[in-house]
């Protein structure tokens, strides 16, 4: 926490239970419901210890300043998703979403975390979109006011039912994990930017740092992350993005078995990975965007004649703004009239 808030992040984002298929297993790790004899969750047995570790590690964040965004139900805790097929033991069943919700609601509100109601989730049918509302609707039941929004997965469209609820208070998508989806950012905050209903737009999972370009070669370095910050940023995703380093989310360790290595790669240690300069790009980002009071800014690529790749403008009443990617010479022709 205290190297991050000497970086300048103020948000960490943290799934409340652990995730089955992006895992670092480790065999002294503490669980959030006891296992029943075939070792599948119950999820009518909570463990207090598990919930107790979760309150003290949220504390620590509120202590140096930084806001946990708690990532409540990710897609295969969802029934009739894609992530629970083939696995509906993982889903929590709709008569226990109250209990669970409420008791780690009640015990987390009074740091004011923000909440993502889903992780990675498709909206593959009414049943799943259904089941977000009930969660949002029981965090706004208990926490009126806070700050809440839908991690999808990329390209996804919540329908109107979401679109219109007024317990979401801002939008936010992924851009991905491939070299292929480097446009997604383009292309998402549009999809987000052109909704009914206006609000903040934030690209809460662009590619990490050292993460595996998808299922090919190659990882991402510090210059292609930086480059999705300023194509967020200067989209429509203003209202802030987040900085991922592989290893960081999933606590990882030389030792530990991670189970999702053919698509994302082994992680590096966490302590390497805290140490990326990629995180150190993000931290300057953020105090040009706040020295610049960019705030204001709309996208503005029309205003390009002659863009190279990875290029982006946007503009304001009284300012424009170009992010390069490379050292280059910007020629800017402007009317008087």
């Amino acid at each position: 926490m205290h190297y991050r808030k000497v970086q300048g992040f103020n948000v960490v984002q943290v799934s409340l239970f652990p995730l089955d298929h992006d895992n670092s297993a480790d065999e002294n790790e503490l669980l959030p419901f006891m296992k029943n004899e075939d070792g599948i969750p119950d999820y009518y047995v909570r463990n207090d210890a598990y919930f107790n570790k979760v309150e003290k590690m949220i504390a620590v964040a509120a202590e140096y300043g930084i806001t946990v965004a708690l990532h409540l139900v990710w897609a295969h805790h969802i029934p009739d998703s894609w992530a629970s097929k083939g696995h509906e033991e993982r889903a929590i069943p709709e008569a226990q979403l109250y209990p669970i919700y409420s008791y780690a609601v009640e015990r987390v509100k009074k740091y004011h975390p923000v909440y993502a109601i889903s992780g990675d989730v498709r909206f593959e049918n009414q049943a799943v979109t259904d089941y977000c509302i009930k969660v949002l609707k029981i965090v706004n039941e208990l926490d009126n006011g806070a700050l809440t929004t839908l991690h999808i997965a990329p390209g996804e469209q919540p329908d109107d039912s979401l679109i219109y609820n007024p317990a979401l208070k801002f939008y936010s998508y992924q851009s991905g994990h491939s070299f292929l989806d480097q446009d997604n950012p383009d292309k998402f905050s549009a999809q987000f930017l052109k909704q009914p209903v206006k609000r903040p737009i934030v690209n809460t999972e662009p590619s990490y740092e050292g993460h595996k370009d998808g299922f090919r070669e190659g990882r991402f370095r510090a210059e292609d992350v930086r480059r999705m910050a300023w194509s967020s940023l200067m989209t429509g995703a203003k209202a802030g993005i987040t900085y991922g380093a592989h290893g960081i989310w999933s606590c990882h360790r030389r030792e530990n078995f991670f189970n999702n290595a053919s698509f994302c790669g082994i992680p590096y240690d966490f302590g390497t990975a805290l140490r990326f300069p990629g995180a150190w790009d993000y931290s300057f980002a953020k105090a040009i965007f706040e020295d610049a009071k960019l705030y204001d800014i709309q996208p503005a690529q029309e205003l390009l004649e002659n863009p190279i790749p990875g290029c982006y403008c946007c503009k304001a009443e009284d300012k424009l703004a170009v992010y390069l990617p490379y050292n280059s010479d910007v020629l800017y022709l402007f009317s008087r009239n």
